[in-house]
């Protein structure tokens, strides 16, 4: 099911499925993001992990971040979580966003709200901590 709206319980998900998939499980993620699409908003990784059909490593990641979550709130979705590779055109789209000034913090992740998407940045210095 794809999300309709973003409210701040989906923005603080997010922000602690990234911080979790990074700092626990390893993923590396070079950036991160809702987008507003036709049916509804997805949150993308990008991970350079998935370059040369490497979606499935990423995924054996990003599935125990989003369990751990689960047991959290049951009801979190995972439906709507896509991982895709740097090179893939909509991710190439999103990087000149990536450094805009954030208005948000949750759980170590600037949010930047830029309209139709919202980039998630990790603040690598409160993760390792």
């Amino acid at each position: 099911m794809v999300k309709e709206h973003l409210v701040t319980k989906d923005l603080n998900q997010s922000a602690a499925l990234l911080s979790r998939a990074v700092r626990i499980y390893g993923l590396e993620v070079t950036l991160a993001f809702w987008i507003e699409e036709e049916d509804g908003w997805r949150l993308y990784f990008v991970s350079p992990e998935a370059e040369g059909g490497g979606l499935r490593k990423c995924y054996r990641k990003i599935f125990p971040a989003i369990d751990d979550l689960r047991e959290e709130d049951p009801e979190f979705d995972i439906d709507h979580v896509r991982v895709i590779s740097p090179s893939y055109p909509l991710a190439e789209s999103m990087m000149p966003h990536y450094n805009k000034y954030s208005r948000h913090h949750a759980n170590g992740v600037d949010f930047v709200d830029v309209g139709p998407f919202i980039i998630l940045r990790l603040n690598r210095d409160a993760v390792a901590a």
